[in-house]
């Protein structure tokens, strides 16, 4: 056991942590990130979503006082036209994290966004440094010795696991909270105060109600171990007095801090994800294996669970268990809790009951580092037949290590046998308690430097080069400049949709369609996958319409800008011409105007809308308004497309039989040979596509004559048993007009394996059909007629109607929504899927709408009362005590 003292003070403990922790993190860290010249920023979710964010809390900080001091107008900024096609700022923000309650985020309000990026990076090290500090917080709490402390602080600070930080810096405040909320249920159970308590708990829910929730199922089990493990009082009493005071004080942290995020709660209770089916096995050996194999070192285990510890971890847990008479509770933690890594239902129980996760994980890099600081005065008891044993062990993992895995591996067995080396040596050779409790830091920072090693071999090629991350997300910033659409939309064609820099509109603050979020509007979801749209197999990810010519329109799309580095990229849409050309790409605009407020003449239901297929719902949306309880006034068949006959034939590596596709290349197609084709726009709808076996594949359509390539587009995809599969099960791969030769169509399995494949149409549209589409929109729709202005939180039109129309407005439904035609409340529907529609009488009208994010009001209210109630409490109690 480690010596235990109260005489040091925090000040004192705090000093050394702060040293240790500037060595450490220049070598273990930041060495690394300077000779590859990172920044701690990902190219997917570090730089599209914690980057964005972090500058994006700036932008609404500064709205919300110029609404304040500058319109006077006492209103939080709730909508926002730059997050996708439309979004709830508050929703969005608060999401699985509430980056508008980390005040790290608030500093962006002061910055210019030229130095957001450096200052993002001293944040990621702060919070770093934090939770330490929590750690050493707790520690300090228990009098535990100054030099086992910092070691646990080192171990938990500086492991494998806290590197999701660089992934995902919201998950970072985790690791400094988890610390904190044990420390208030010590507190609360030892009756040594509740306040402490109530208030890391009100934090936690406003931070994060999904960690919280995983930090409430770990207080649980922690209580249930602790009581039933007490050696002095276990009495019914007891239990009872503990239960009631848990309860009492939780809630009222829970009622304190739901308010905020009561609206996101709701929202992500209402997601087709959320209720996403799954097969759980009883165990994952594979998970297993690699928790064996990158203990010491590095591993994703998948889902955001960093696996990797300072291997002085291993020789605390073997002196644990070595002395069989004491800290039971630490041993029953230990066990129940690596266990449940391996077992998917503990994972999906800790997720939500969703998909099997393992982000809980960071509850078990701070119980290892706490053992560490628990077992540091019994190391020196690491010698003899224990050091000998432990020593052969390593040499053995040592070559298990090397032989069956990667460079990862070997360096967790490296890093075994050096902690046991030297730890073991030093207590036979030295005789300084001193230069011993040196020789243990060494040991624990050449382990950490390992670490460091492992995650810069697994890890450092994700990771953007510094100084780059504005440039990437505004990459369109200058061209944008030149064009107003603050009031329209502008869409982007690049070569692969995976190059769209999604969340971009958000810090350019212009109304685009890149979004990537897992807090989503289900309906714009929906509008996406029904209309087979070739986007993100995740769902929460969309990358625009992808040139969809109608879609476009419909939308209020003004701007379309097609990337011109690559003669296979797609054509711009029909109804658009090009005004400018770039080095990199050309811009093109509607020719005849574009509006995301205009007429509908007439409605059909959504049961006309569904019994559709994608192209054709495009083209009934051209020129009806779908609305739910509508009647049904659909026309039968229409001219306003043909479908091609084809014959198949295949590349010789790939086989294909009734639906069932081998590949045993990267190279491998499916030939359809078409009629010659040439001036007209082709689309190619794929259905029933999926890749068997591996969680992500790519699939290409390309346009050829003869052998040459024309045009091309791609999807990446995912696997129906992945997690994040969205039930993408159609794609409609629009090319927009070729005026070449087209003879043929390749659709390419760039992914080796096994594939299931269902129907594939090929469909045309001449010049005739094209012109009759565009003017059947543009005589309904009656641009001239209509005025709006786009404000925040409202939206103004001016809409003048020559006889009982459909007033459709392209903005995203949401019952935060509401309407007054001429200052009489009018009902909002939702139209089309996703958008919003209004009926108007025949007449010039001025009709307003107004936003207000769902069940904020009562959330504030909850979270007022129950402050209030705790205050109320704690002058009652102090009165009467």
């Amino acid at each position: 056991m480690c010596d235990r003292t109260n005489n040091v003070s925090f000040a004192l403990v705090l000093k050394r942590y702060s040293l240790l922790f500037l060595i450490y993190s220049s070598v273990c860290i930041v060495s690394f990130f300077v000779l590859f010249h990172k920044s701690f920023i990902t190219f997917d979710d570090g730089l599209s979503q914690q980057y964005v964010y972090f500058v994006y809390v700036g932008i609404w900080i500064r709205r919300l006082l110029e609404n304040i001091f500058v319109k006077h107008l006492f209103e939080l900024p709730m909508w926002d036209m730059s997050i996708g096609i439309g979004s709830d700022s508050l929703l969005t923000l608060s999401g699985v994290t509430n980056v508008l309650a980390d005040p790290f985020y608030w500093i962006s309000a002061l910055l210019p966004i030229r130095i957001a990026e450096v200052a993002f990076n001293i944040i990621v090290l702060v919070k770093l440094y934090l939770s330490g500090v929590a750690f050493t917080v707790l520690c300090h709490e228990k009098s535990h010795d100054i030099s086992a402390t910092v070691t646990g602080a080192m171990i938990y600070t500086f492991s494998a696991t806290i590197s999701v930080g660089f992934r995902q810096a919201f998950f970072l405040n985790v690791f400094i909270l988890f610390p904190l909320l044990i420390l208030g249920c010590d507190r609360l159970w030892n009756g040594k105060g509740h306040r402490f308590y109530v208030c890391v708990l009100a934090i936690s829910v406003i931070y994060s109600f999904y960690f919280t929730y995983m930090f409430g199922l770990l207080v649980i089990v922690y209580c249930v171990i602790r009581f039933l493990s007490e050696k002095e009082d276990r009495s019914f009493k007891k239990f009872r007095m503990l239960l009631r005071r848990f309860i009492l004080f939780t809630l009222f942290g829970i009622g304190i801090g739901i308010g905020p995020i009561i609206p996101s709660l709701i929202n992500m209770s209402k997601l087709d994800r959320v209720s996403g089916g799954m097969s759980l096995s009883v165990i994952d050996l594979s998970l297993i294996r690699d928790q064996f194999l990158y203990a010491f070192s590095y591993c994703n285990l998948w889902h955001e669970s960093i696996w990797g510890f300072s291997s002085i971890a291993l020789i605390a847990v073997i002196l644990l268990f070595k002395n069989r008479g004491s800290n039971s509770r630490l041993k029953i933690m230990l066990i129940i809790y690596t266990v449940s890594l391996a077992i998917p239902l503990i994972g999906s129980v800790m997720n939500g009951f969703n998909y099997p996760a393992n982000r809980y994980i960071f509850g078990y890099a701070f119980l290892l580092a706490y053992i560490v600081t628990m077992m540091y005065g019994s190391l020196t008891e690491f010698r003899g037949k224990l050091f000998f044993m432990t020593a052969a062990i390593s040499v053995l993992y040592l070559v298990i290590t090397t032989l069956f895995s990667g460079k990862c591996a070997t360096l967790s067995g490296v890093s075994l046998l050096i902690s046991v080396f030297i730890i073991g040596t030093s207590n036979h050779l030295i005789n300084s308690k001193k230069i011993r409790s040196y020789m243990i830091m060494l040991s624990v920072l050449i382990s950490c430097f390992i670490i460091g090693v492992a995650r810069n071999e697994a890890f450092m090629s994700q990771f953007i080069d510094f100084g780059s991350a504005n440039d990437s997300v505004c990459r369109f910033e200058d061209e944008l400049d030149s064009f107003d659409v603050t009031m329209t939309r502008y869409d982007l064609i690049p070569y692969s949709y995976t190059d769209v820099a999604v969340n971009s509109s958000m810090l350019m603050g212009v109304n685009g369609c890149d979004f990537y979020h897992s807090n989503y509007n289900n309906n714009i979801d929906h509008y996406y996958d029904d209309l087979a749209v070739v986007s993100n197999a995740m769902g929460f990810q969309q990358t625009g319409l992808r040139g969809r010519n109608l879609l476009e329109l419909q939308n209020g799309t003004e701007y379309i800008f097609r990337q011109n580095t690559e003669d296979r990229t797609i054509r711009a849409p029909y109804s658009y011409e090009l005004i400018d050309e770039s080095d990199d790409y050309d811009v093109y605009r509607t020719s005849r105007g574009a509006s995301m407020v205009y007429f509908y003449d007439e409605a059909v239901s959504y049961d006309d809308y569904m019994s559709c297929d994608p192209i054709e719902r495009e083209e009934l949306t051209t020129r009806y308004c779908v609305i739910d309880g509508a009647a049904s006034v659909r026309p039968g068949s229409t001219d306003d497309h043909n479908e091609l006959n084809y014959d198949i034939c295949t590349s010789g590596d790939l086989s294909f039989d009734n639906g069932s596709v081998n590949v045993t290349s990267d190279s491998g197609y499916i030939e359809l040979d078409i009629p010659d084709t040439e001036n007209k726009e082709i689309n190619v709808l794929v259905s029933g596509l999926n890749h068997e076996g591996d969680y992500y594949y790519q699939f290409a359509v390309v346009l050829m004559d003869g052998d040459k390539a024309i045009a091309a587009d791609f999807f990446a995809g995912i696997d129906k048993g992945f997690a994040y599969y969205h039930g993408k099960e159609d794609l409609l791969f629009s090319f927009g007009c070729i005026r070449e030769k087209i003879d043929s169509i390749r659709l390419y399995f760039n992914t080796p394996g096994e594939y299931s494949l269902g129907d594939v149409s090929v469909y045309t549209r001449d010049i005739d059909q094209l012109d009759k589409l565009t003017n059947d929109f543009y005589e309904h729709a009656d641009l001239d007629d209509v005025s709006y202005e786009i404000s925040g939180n409202h939206i103004n039109i001016n809409a003048v109607a020559d006889r009982d129309k459909y007033l459709y407005i392209a903005v995203p439904y949401s019952e935060g929504w509401t309407a007054a035609i001429d200052g009489e409340k009018a009902e909002i529907m939702r139209a089309n899927e996703a958008f919003i529609v209004l009926k108007v009488p025949a007449g010039s009208h001025e009709v307003q709408l107004n936003y207000k994010t769902p069940y904020l009001a009562a959330g504030f209210s909850i979270s007022m009362i129950t402050t209030a109630g705790f205050i109320v409490f704690e002058i009652m109690k102090k009165r009467f005590r």
